[in-house]
């Protein structure tokens, strides 16, 4: 998988049907409105690469909301890239 910017990760999310929530010490915040579920991490730049431990958290809570299947996520990631 080629490198993600966290401003793709966000663009990911939105497709998703995630809505920004705000910024709280230093986290976003987004939230899928249908489901209610959380995406909490850290306000790096935009133009920073995904940690790949939030990519597996963010991973986690799709699946646990039934929101997204892992291959879904990926695929959706790269073709915001």
């Amino acid at each position: 998988m080629t490198e993600v910017t966290y401003a793709r990760l966000e663009e990911t999310l939105l497709s998703l049907g995630f809505s920004p929530y705000g910024v709280h010490e230093k986290n976003k915040i987004f939230r899928h409105d249908e489901t209610g579920a959380l995406v909490i991490y850290p306000d790096f730049p935009s133009g920073n690469a995904v940690l790949p431990r939030h990519l597996l958290a963010i991973k986690s809570i799709l699946q646990a909301y039934d929101i997204s299947d892992p291959d879904r996520f990926f695929l959706e990631l790269q073709k915001a890239s």
